[in-house]
């Protein structure tokens, strides 16, 4: 992670795994990460956005879940707690009344999606909506769409969804997934592989 805006602050070593790096390498808009608790996939997001965070210019992030409650105890507080533990958290950056944390220019907004109205107006480079089964596919549409920030030439924005091997099912299967009824039937999942699939702008990450 580069140099942060002051120096005084000791950065960590930071390790990433491999999951992490088929996140970064990944040319999709779309990346569904699959795994039960302790696969490190929200792990590996939080990691990917804050190096972002760091490294590049003029980003907008959104980060959500479907209640703010919810959020509030996993994504906000991982992406907190790993700014935090790598030694780059900036208390005077952090509004906690607006649920916003900025660096540089740069800014990452914490948010609920029980009313996706509310997001129409801002444009995001990158999104992570965690537990991505809790909404519906109208909210990931609406949020979708917000998904025009301006990039440089050779970046691409992205919408990362995370959630648990039981929960893909409904719209996330089969809009994001390519998963059928008929293929439920024939096949179970192969959680253990790497990237199952990478179709329709859209790549599947599966923690081992």
């Amino acid at each position: 992670m580069e140099a942060l805006e002051t120096a005084p602050i000791t950065q960590k070593p930071v390790g990433f795994t491999q999951v992490f790096e088929a996140n970064r390498n990944s040319t999709a808009t779309c990346i569904v990460n699959v795994g039960g608790a302790g696969s490190g996939k929200s792990w590996a997001i939080a990691q990917l956005l804050i190096s972002k965070m760091l490294n590049e210019d003029n980003k907008t992030f959104g980060i959500c879940r479907h209640t703010f409650p919810a959020l509030r105890m996993t994504a906000y507080d991982l992406f907190i707690s790993l700014l935090k533990d790598y030694g780059v958290y900036r208390e005077e950056k952090h509004n906690k009344t607006a649920n916003v944390y900025s660096y540089k220019n740069n800014v990452v907004y914490f948010f609920s999606l029980d009313d996706a109205e509310k997001v129409k107006s801002t444009s995001f480079n990158y999104i992570w909506i965690e537990e991505c089964s809790e909404i519906s596919f109208n909210d990931f549409i609406i949020l979708k769409t917000r998904l025009r920030g301006t990039v440089k030439p050779g970046e691409l924005n992205h919408v990362y969804l995370s959630c648990n091997p039981t929960d893909i099912q409904g719209w996330v299967a089969s809009k994001l997934c390519g998963v059928t009824k008929e293929k439920k039937k024939e096949q179970q999942p192969n959680y253990s592989a790497q990237l199952l699939s990478k179709e329709q702008g859209r790549d599947t990450i599966c923690p081992k």
